[in-house]
């Protein structure tokens, strides 16, 4: 598979009980950051959007500075597939359309972030 494009994120993705738990409008916010930071920095990287019918595998390589559960780092990451959808890097985070690889690196709380890569 070709690399497409990668970038990274100033953040790691928080764990799934910490996202879900937030107020509505808090998630909300968080979601529209997202979409604003995942815009900015695929269009910087060169990163095309995916045609109809492009399948494509995204991995995303956490850095935080503790490792989460696979079900909640899945579920946390949630808020992050929906940017890469909405911005039309991937045109679904369904299995038919997308293979999502999630990885963990431990870091310091100073060095957390998030590095995307996309392959089609």
């Amino acid at each position: 598979m070709k690399i497409i494009g990668e970038f990274t994120l100033p953040q790691a993705t928080p764990s799934g009980n910490k996202y879900h738990k937030m107020h509505w409008a808090a998630k909300s916010r968080f979601k529209k950051s997202y979409i604003i930071q995942v815009r900015a920095l695929a269009s910087a990287a060169g990163i095309k959007e995916a045609a109809m019918g492009d399948y494509r595998t995204v991995l995303i390589e956490r850095h935080g500075s503790r490792e989460l559960d696979p079900d909640n780092l899945a579920w946390g990451a949630k808020a992050l597939l929906d940017a890469l959808t909405i911005t039309k890097l991937i045109v679904d985070d369904s299995p038919k359309h997308c293979r999502v690889v999630y990885e963990q690196i431990r870091s310091t709380r100073k060095a957390e972030h998030m590095r995307i890569v996309i392959s089609g």
